[in-house]
């Protein structure tokens, strides 16, 4: 800790102790959201408030509390790691939003959002994003910049298609993009050595890519509700399913499987995959 830290003035908020320029900021929050927020001990989705490590504001959740506008006070919490803005109206999101740069977990699930930044990729600490219900057509190219993202919610934000960049994000363990307007998905999927989760159910396919059989570590593949009119030969190299969705009753134009592919559906049922078509 520098020297200028060590003297840096104190103040006391809700009864805990912050830096100045904190407790400046959260003021200023306050105003722009119309209310006070609360300390709590654990900020988290349903859990409104702030919560404090070293004096610093490091987790805020702002819980249904109809904000259209993003607060740009937000961006000036620098040690964020945690940020929680589910069920708002927000429709756009700052390229400030960049500044948070230690930020972990961001969560605006279910509001009005139509773009994301394009500098939305230089969140590199971002672990998990859950990006539901908004409507964002197109993601930038700059997210295959989160190398450390583990769990991606893309679920009912309209979505037109996934940019190749999807397949530089190795950490990815969970990729949930169901329920959009998807005609393809990229070759770079393959690319996902950890891939575990991989649910694209209800979306516009007709095809999958053939790079898909490259996802060794997949454990749970779900693309029912999809007018897929054939699959990939590639698809019986996946070995390891758990759990697959492949059809439903539902489906306009249900595809007919070779006898390689139900052999291949066969023993995963013998190894208790619990197939769903």
């Amino acid at each position: 800790m520098s020297q200028e830290e060590n003297h840096q003035e104190l103040v006391f908020v809700r009864g805990i102790e912050l830096t100045a320029d904190e407790a400046l900021i959260l003021q200023k929050l306050e105003e722009a959201v119309g209310e006070e927020i609360p300390y709590v001990k654990s900020a988290a989705m349903y859990n409104h408030g702030f919560s404090v490590e070293d004096k610093k504001i490091t987790r805020l959740s702002l819980w249904k509390k109809e904000l259209e506008l993003f607060p740009e006070s937000i961006s000036e919490l620098t040690n964020l790691k945690q940020l929680f803005l589910r069920d708002n109206k927000l429709k756009t999101i700052p390229k400030s939003i960049a500044k948070l740069s230690k930020l972990e977990n961001f969560d605006v699930f279910n509001n009005q959002i139509e773009t994301l930044p394009d500098n939305f990729g230089n969140l590199y600490e971002l672990f998990r994003a859950d990006l539901s219900v908004n409507r964002i057509n197109f993601l930038p190219e700059s997210i295959g910049q989160l190398k450390k993202l583990n769990k991606f919610g893309l679920l009912n934000i309209q979505l037109m298609e996934l940019p190749d960049s999807i397949g530089e994000m190795t950490n990815l363990k969970w990729l949930g993009v169901w329920k959009n307007h998807l005609e393809e998905l990229p070759e770079s999927i393959g690319n996902l050595p950890i891939l575990e989760k991989l649910w694209v159910q209800e979306n516009k396919l007709e095809s999958l890519p053939e790079s898909i059989g490259q996802l060794n570590s997949l454990k749970d593949l779900q693309f029912f509700d999809n007018p897929i009119k054939k699959l990939p030969d590639s698809l019986t190299k996946l070995q390891n399913l758990q759990k697959l969705g492949i059809n439903s009753k539902n489906t306009k134009k249900p595809f007919k499987l070779d006898e390689k592919q139900e052999k291949w559906i066969e023993q995963l049922k013998s190894k208790g995959c619990k197939v769903r078509y």
